[in-house]
């Protein structure tokens, strides 16, 4: 990232940011495949159809991980779950009352607004 100085503007900061440069070693195989599969493709360059490709892995890698999928079956009973929580155990309760107890030492602290 760069910071540059707008001198037109008063000397207002602001924040570009530049490509980073990634290279990669292929074996002759690999670099074929690639380059038909870019062809096929219908992509100008190995380094746009590669690039591309790693963005979409990436992003199906982290929705993966962040995405919850769930059965008919055990989506029916977090719906119900939800619907109708049961009443909060003992370490729930405990950890409540610790928030409880926190905010309002909080809300009396010198500074706070209060």
């Amino acid at each position: 990232m760069v910071a540059n100085v707008n001198t037109n503007t008063g000397g207002g900061i602001f924040v570009t940011q530049q490509d980073t440069e990634l290279s990669l070693k292929l074996s002759p195989e690999n670099e074929q495949l690639l380059r038909r599969a870019a062809a096929l493709a219908g992509f100008e360059s190995l380094c746009e159809f590669v690039q591309q490709a790693a963005v979409e892995k990436a992003m199906q890698i982290q929705d993966a991980a962040e995405t919850i999928t769930l059965d008919s079956e055990s989506f029916d009973e977090f719906i119900a779950d939800c619907e109708s929580p049961r009443h909060p155990n003992n370490a729930l309760e405990a950890a409540i009352q610790r928030r409880v107890t926190e905010k309002a030492k909080t809300a009396r602290a010198p500074g706070s607004g209060t």
